[in-house]
């Protein structure tokens, strides 16, 4: 067991280095090796009014010829102010099996231009990012994904996800992501709360997959627009590219308003859409 476990992480003031990342907790792994990587328990907080590039809970990295399984675990980030590129709770990658589950990013101002709290690739087993939320209550961000999941060889799932936004201005949320092309992906039971004085330029959806292979699942996600809440874009409670399960996803809109389409579960192959 390799760990990068309980560090504490404090940037504040006026610091001057634009182009650099940060990490609550970084192990990575040579090539050739094999065992469990892990980042875990780790805490960053920025307040700054200055910008960073990256921003990492806790993250973890193995060669292309490794069979190490790895993981990134309940980590957790708290953005105060600053502009910064990229905030990720948890990252993980690697050729073994790869979990990036139980991480939290807390957001109450600044500028973030993508915001993932859990990314999970592997090249050849099994992908997971479950169990990750993001609450921003405040500041103006883009691009928010609760979780993002690869693999090149076998099945992924980001379930129960959730994001939970007010008093900010945001451009796209997305639950439970999916960017495998031919291996199946469970997105499933994610939730969003758009709620008071939250607004979404973009598009929201409960869970989305970009793959168009069968098997595919953004099914029970749940979205929410309460409280004056607003959504400038297209709210889809399961989105798949291909065929697949897009059935019991749930949304309510409720003191709440949508510029575009609402559709429960949308599949573009054949599948099943019970909402």
């Amino acid at each position: 067991l390799t760990a990068a476990a309980a560090n504490r992480l404090t940037i504040s003031g006026a610091p001057s280095f634009s182009d650099s990342s940060a990490y609550g907790g970084r192990a990575d792994a040579s090539g050739g090796t094999s065992g469990l990587y892990l980042a875990t328990n780790n805490h960053v907080t920025i307040d700054i009014t200055t910008s960073l590039y990256q921003v990492f809970g806790g993250s973890i990295s193995a060669a292309s010829n490794d069979t190490a399984d790895v993981g990134s675990y309940g980590n957790e980030v708290t953005i105060r102010q600053g502009t910064i590129e990229e905030v990720y709770g948890g990252r993980a990658s690697g050729s073994g099996m790869v979990d990036v589950s139980g991480n939290r990013i807390s957001i109450s101002g600044g500028s973030v231009t993508q915001i993932i709290g859990g990314n999970a690739y592997s090249k050849h087993q099994i992908a997971v990012a479950d169990d990750n939320a993001i609450i921003i209550t405040g500041g103006t961000h883009e691009n928010i994904i609760a979780a993002s999941v690869q693999s090149d060889s076998m099945q992924v799932s980001a379930s129960n996800n959730a994001v939970y936004l007010s008093n900010t201005t945001v451009k796209g949320v997305t639950g439970g992501y999916s960017t495998s092309t031919d291996t199946a992906a469970s997105l499933n039971y994610n939730s969003i709360v758009v709620g008071a004085e939250a607004v979404v330029t973009s598009n929201v959806h409960g869970g989305d997959a970009i793959g168009t292979g069968d098997g595919n699942s953004a099914a029970h996600n749940s979205i929410s627009v309460v409280q004056g809440g607003q959504i400038h874009g297209e709210l889809v409670g399961g989105n798949l590219k291909g065929a697949g399960d897009v059935s019991y996803n749930t949304i309510q809109i409720s003191n709440g308003s949508v510029g575009s389409t609402v559709s429960g579960g949308r599949t573009a192959g054949d599948g099943s859409a019970n909402n």
